[in-house]
């Protein structure tokens, strides 16, 4: 079989599995036609020689297309091998199709090439392997559940366990290296550095023949660095070899990339290079954890400069030298800092007229990003070429900026962004480079760009910029808690941020719990210029939770937010060993005009395309993912981000309704307690109560029994909260509450009830509980009332962190939830201790109508599955017949009530458009025809819900997944909003 048959095969599958006729099917036609596209794909098609992508839209204003197919031809196992390399090398796509001549390879894309692919050999349209490939099913999240990919087999993973197993070899042979991670890590980066330019043809052995000028030595080593083969007898050259072609590198290009001065130079010695050039360029292996580690697999040719920015930035935190602990430092992957941009460049696109700035750059994950866009959207005719090196040159040093406080991070960032210029104009020789350049080095320094300095020194001085974006420490300032929510360590702070705190207005820039993200917000409203643009990964709870109202109120005023990305569904997923939340704010520095308007998204795990045991490598949006709201709510009541950012618009209604509700009729749990003479306290620690708390087996109690000697010693004041005879509350929702009918110790973890008289006694007497007969009579309707649905139900919609952690009802928040009794002697209240099902007693003593007591039993029964970042079990089973018509008939109700929509609506969902993993709906309102029926929107990836409206304004579809999280009534109140928005939008258009 010969070349045109292969290819003539590949078309045949690309037909099969619908690529062909997908708009988002890219191949060396659309390069030469001069489509727009990504540097991944552009690589894929020219260096790497796949034969086409299949992209999805991402959802962004900006549609950028993201890979997720490679297919491609191989002759011979030798070629199949080598695209398998360059592929998981580049890290960026799910998957790669290889049609060879007697069999059909299906292989993952974020796993190395020594991993076994499904082969196919015949019957292509019968294997369900290559079917779950095809265009449709792709776009289908309920797909993607099938798929297993190790998330630690990605590129960046792999290099990243070698790479340390490398430095603690270094170290160990070596062991003056030991305290010095720092230069073992300079050394690494000289010799990848070096191999990176080598196999992309900017070094050339011409070139480093006349480098060599004779030393024999010199000559072994550039042998060695040109072959990929493990040398006969590595003892030829040695460290002074080596630095004599580095030397003449940084003489040829730039000297800024991992310094290494004369003094740390003499601390290294020959057998530490001649180990790192064996495992970084023979691929010989190392151990650890009982698996081999090898960079063989790697081809240095399409390494991602992000994945070596990447690499490094988890590295040197690994190594102590910028600890997770000290500073709260997560690396940023590449698909948060792409969604990031993406959300940027729709409130301000970047261009050669903007300054970018990340003063927390780390390694330049947002730098290189923004560079990439600058010069793709910049590119001229034809593309980048040499002539072009002077304005690309240009583009960087005018374009971009950054501020990094730890010395080699700042140089990998710098290094980061030579490597980006070079994708672009330094596909030739050096020598070509040289000529280009003169005299002049042809890659500028950035040492005035890249500063490696604390940034609330203000390195810039008074230079502002176009946007500031970035990933900052998370920590608490002067003794923090990292992004775990566990490590807790004592630091002290630094001059430059003492001194930019006391130049903070405390009132107009508040900062929760001295959050140095908080901090690094300030910073970056004055380093922005009036009206630029802000982008931020913050904590979530720098926004949302009982100490950050102030902070996140004040940032809704003093700038206008665009953009709220709430990815608390996604924590532990984003940052490995992370548990705390991410929240992305955008933003333009100026205060917010009345009608401005912010978009929040809020996904959840299983509407994105995950596997098991897969990375998130993309956060896709559809319109129906995405929410606007008034700025102004923001700073609405006490929890305004809460309600905008973390509730659903089903939820945030009925929080409003029972707010509401309990706020006219005086039903709130606070008002019940105040009426039965009932007061609540939280626990408190021994510091306090002057008891230590009770250790068994060397683990601290959390409730332990008090003694009577024990209890006397408790301050009067404190007392009788521990006396016994009490409720206790745990703060986590879903807890059981429980008696104590005794006297115990317990943590502020818990709130506890009791009645207010004994709490103002100084001393507990039996005859003073004696006389509260309606306390003893109401404690078992308490306990059912605490214990009951409702009021977990309660605590997703008035407890700021439920939907972040599921880990504190604050008390505050307790208080306001309904309870629909008058007191402890209510007769419907004291029902609750014998009632067959609490939930329906309290229910009806509501008076709830259809609509509240459905939207609880979803939360009952499914919901509630989704909080602390899960996904229930049957997440991805289809709805059953009744949530089928709940879904329909709430869509139905929310349009008929709207009031730009004119006629009633009729909402169906057919069996017969059931495939691929989806299922439309379809929408005909005041007697429309179904000839009045859109195409269904092609292109993008279907989390949940994709939205299409007739141009009539009279007739729409909803192409839905078929998996059962699609089909809630939350879900119809958020497709009914998307319709109701695209309606009027035609309508308006229409006048």
């Amino acid at each position: 079989m010969n070349a045109d048959d292969l290819v003539h095969r590949l078309d045949e599958l690309c037909k099969l599995l619908g690529y062909s006729a997908a708009s988002t099917f890219l191949t060396s036609a659309d390069l030469q036609a001069g489509r727009p596209l990504s540097h991944a794909i552009r690589e894929a098609l020219i260096t790497i020689g796949v034969s086409g992508v299949f992209a999805m839209e991402d959802g962004s204003a900006t549609s950028r297309l993201k890979a997720v197919v490679y297919v491609a031809t191989a002759v011979g196992e030798d070629e199949m091998r080598k695209l398998r390399k360059e592929v998981w090398t580049q890290g960026v796509v799910p998957f790669l199709v290889i049609v060879m001549t007697d069999k059909v390879l299906v292989c993952s894309g974020f796993e190395p090439p020594s991993r076994e692919p499904h082969i196919v050999c015949d019957e292509w349209p019968r294997d369900e392997r290559l079917a779950q490939l095809s265009a449709e099913r792709l776009r289908s999240s309920i797909t993607w559940r099938d798929f297993d990919i190790t998330a630690s087999s990605m590129v960046d993973d792999e290099l990243l366990a070698a790479i340390t197993e490398l430095s603690k070899q270094v170290k160990q042979d070596n062991a003056a290296l030991e305290k010095r991670p720092d230069l073992v890590s300079a050394l690494i980066g000289r010799f990848l550095y070096l191999y990176v330019l080598i196999d992309r043809g900017i070094i050339s052995q011409r070139w480093l023949d006349e480098v060599a000028a004779g030393s024999r030595g010199v000559r072994y080593f550039i042998s060695d660095a040109l072959s990929t083969s493990r040398p006969g007898d590595d003892s030829l050259w040695g460290r002074d070899d080596a630095f004599v072609v580095f030397d003449a590198l940084d003489t040829a290009i730039n000297g800024s990339v991992f310094p290494i001065v004369e003094a740390d130079r003499r601390l290294l010695d020959d057998g530490s290079c001649r180990l790192i050039h064996c495992v970084l360029r023979a691929g010989e292996k190392l151990e650890s954890g009982g698996r081999q580690l090898s960079f063989f697999d790697v081809s240095y040719r399409v390494i991602r400069t992000e994945t070596i920015s990447a690499l490094y930035e988890r590295f040197v935190a690994l190594k102590g030298l910028q600890p997770k602990k000290d500073e709260g430092v997560f690396y940023t992957p590449p698909c948060l800092a792409d969604h990031l941009l993406d959300r940027i460049e729709e409130t301000a696109p970047l261009d050669r007229n903007s300054r970018l700035l990340d003063p927390a750059a780390g390694s330049g994950i947002f730098l290189v990003g923004g560079f990439r866009r600058i010069m793709e959207r910049h590119a001229p005719a034809g593309g980048w070429q040499l002539a072009n090196l002077h304005e690309a040159r240009v583009l960087l040093t005018d374009c971009i900026h950054g501020i990094e406080k730890l010395p080699e991070a700042a140089n990998v960032c710098r290094f980061s962004l030579y490597l980006t210029l070079l994708d672009y104009v330094g596909q030739v020789p050096i020598e070509d480079l040289q000529e280009a350049f003169g005299e002049e080095k042809f890659l500028p320094s950035l040492t005035d760009n890249i500063h490696a300095r604390d940034a609330f020194s203000f390195p810039f001085g008074g230079r502002r910029f176009t946007h500031v974006v970035g990933n900052p420490p998370w920590s608490q300032e002067g003794g923090q808690r990292d992004r775990t929510n566990r490590t807790r360590v004592e630091k002290a702070p630094s001059p430059a941020l003492e001194e930019f705190k006391r130049q903070l207005d405390g009132k107009a820039e508040p900062v929760g719990h001295n959050r140095l993200a908080d901090y690094f917000f300030w910073l970056g409203t004055r380093l922005a210029e009036k009206g630029a643009t802000l982008g931020f990964v913050m904590p979530a709870r720098s926004l949302i939770g009982k100490h950050s109202n102030r902070f996140a109120k004040a940032v809704a005023a003093r700038t206008t937010p665009t953009f709220i990305g709430n990815l608390a569904h996604l924590r532990r997923k984003l940052f490995p060993g992370a548990e705390a939340a991410a929240c992305l704010v955008v933003a333009r520095n100026k205060a917010p005009d009345r009608d401005d308007k912010v978009s929040v998204y809020r996904p959840l795990l299983s509407a994105l395309p995950l596997g098991k045991n897969f990375p998130i490598w993309l956060l896709p949006a559809a319109p129906a993912d995405i929410q606007a709201f008034l700025v102004r709510d923001l700073r609405e009541g006490t929890a305004g981000w809460f309600e905008q950012a973390m509730l659903s618009a089903l939820d945030r209604r009925t929080l409003r309704a029972l707010s509401t509700w309990t706020s006219i009729k005086a039903l709130s749990l606070s008002d019940f307690l105040d009426r039965s003479h009932l007061v609540m306290h939280k626990g408190l620690s021994p510091a306090d109560t002057g008891v230590e708390r009770l250790k068994v087996e060397g683990r601290t109690e959390q409730i332990s029994p008090l003694t009577a000697d024990e209890l006397n010693r408790i301050p009067a004041k404190y007392r009788a909260r521990f006396a016994g005879d009490v409720v206790l509350l745990p703060r986590t929702p879903g807890q059981w509450a429980k008696h104590l009918a005794g006297p115990h110790q317990f943590t502020t973890t818990f709130n506890v009830i009791l009645p207010a008289e004994r709490d103002s006694a100084e001393d507990e007497t039996s005859g003073t509980r004696e006389k509260n007969k309606a306390w003893c009579n109401a404690v078992a309707a308490l306990l059912a009332y605490f214990n009951s649905g409702i009021v977990n139900y309660f605590s997703s919609l008035y407890a700021p962190t439920y939907l972040i952690d599921a880990m504190r009802f604050e008390r505050n928040d307790l208080l306001q939830v309904p309870c629909p009794f008058q007191d402890l002697t209510d007769p419907n209240f004291l029902a609750l201790g014998d009632a067959v099902d609490v939930d329906e007693a309290i229910l009806d003593a509501m008076g709830a109508g259809d609509e509240f007591r459905s939207a609880f039993r979803e939360f009952q029964s499914f919901r509630k599955g989704f909080g602390n970042a899960q996904v229930p079990e049957s997440a991805f089973e289809e709805p059953s017949d009744g949530e089928l018509r709940s879904y329909l008939t709430r869509l139905q109700v929310e349009l008929d009530a709207a009031s730009n929509i004119r006629g009633r609506a009729i909402c169906e969902a057919s069996p017969a458009t059931k495939v691929d993993g989806r299922r439309i709906v379809t929408v005909l309102i005041g007697g429309a025809s179904r000839d009045e029926l859109p195409q269904p929107p092609d292109g993008g990836f279907l989390g949940a819900s994709w939205v299409a409206v007739s141009n009539s304004a009279r007739a729409a579809v909803v192409v839905k997944s078929v998996a059962r999280y699609a089909w809630t009534i939350e879900q119809a109140v958020a497709d009914a909003t998307v319709l109701r928005s695209d309606i009027g939008k035609l309508q308006r258009m229409r006048r």
